[in-house]
């Protein structure tokens, strides 16, 4: 679920809930969803990072409310956080970044996964691995780190060897740039593919996943056409992409494909 309506102070055209209900909303929204996921299903909320208390620059707590709600009323655990990070994000907060200078800008929304049942969990990250960079393999190539040192207590240590382990690809991580992280371009058609190949199992290999996922049904749902309209435009690097033109011409949207 990328984008519910968030708990803004200043009510926009689709309407939004205030703070305090927001939780109730969110929960009672997700409740169905969550009594028809099969067991180890995973539920993806991607949620605002700029709600803010009020007239001060300190941020609002809804999101900390928000998992122990989902976990304490619909049993949810939280298997992991992670950002969208959006560099053309305008500056925000506008009052505690432009005006009062208190803030950084905010660049990244945060994307929370969840599961209704942790011990069989169905994402496996062997389904979205990614090829080495020069660097690492390189240092594969050369038979690893050949230092033997210890640091700090002896936690961590090389014993001449670490990392000469010749392995195939690597584990995508969730915090850094371009295309190498599920969620860094969560609207962009690579990064959607990246997301449900990890999340979901699929009987094709890694790099055939995509005919599988191209093969899946999609729902969505708005009550604003032009955002409609964006989430269509998601869909536009997958085969066989075609959008209603009605829905096509709304806002700034270009001819239909």
């Amino acid at each position: 679920m990328t984008s519910p309506p968030y708990p803004l102070r200043v009510t926009r055209g689709y309407g939004n809930v205030q703070e305090m209900q927001w939780v109730d909303f969110i929960t009672q929204t997700l409740e169905p969803i969550v009594k028809n996921l099969v067991p180890g299903g995973s539920v993806v909320l991607n949620v605002s990072n700029d709600i803010f208390e009020s007239k001060r620059p300190s941020r609002s707590m809804y999101l900390e409310r928000m998992v122990l709600a989902l976990h304490d009323r619909l049993r949810l655990s939280l298997m992991d956080q992670w950002p969208w990070i959006n560099t053309s994000k305008p500056p925000s907060p506008t009052q505690w970044t432009c005006v009062n200078r208190v803030q950084l800008c905010s660049g990244w929304e945060p994307v929370y996964c969840f599961t209704n049942d942790p011990s069989c969990v169905r994402s496996d990250n062997r389904r979205v691995l990614l090829p080495h960079i020069d660097a690492h393999q390189s240092l594969m190539d050369s038979g690893g780190d050949r230092r033997v040192v210890s640091y700090g207590d002896g936690a961590y240590r090389l014993r001449g060897n670490a990392f000469g382990k010749q392995t195939e690809e690597r584990i995508p991580k969730t915090w850094s740039s371009g295309a190498t992280v599920v969620l860094t371009r969560w609207q962009s058609g690579f990064s959607l593919r990246l997301a449900i190949s990890w999340l979901i199992p699929s009987a094709a290999p890694t790099r055939a996943a995509s005919r599988q996922i191209d093969d899946r049904r999609w729902a969505a749902c708005d009550n604003t056409f032009e955002y409609i309209r964006q989430q269509d435009e998601m869909f536009t690097v997958f085969d066989g992409f075609w959008m209603n033109p009605a829905i096509a011409m709304v806002g700034n949207g270009g001819a239909c494909n």
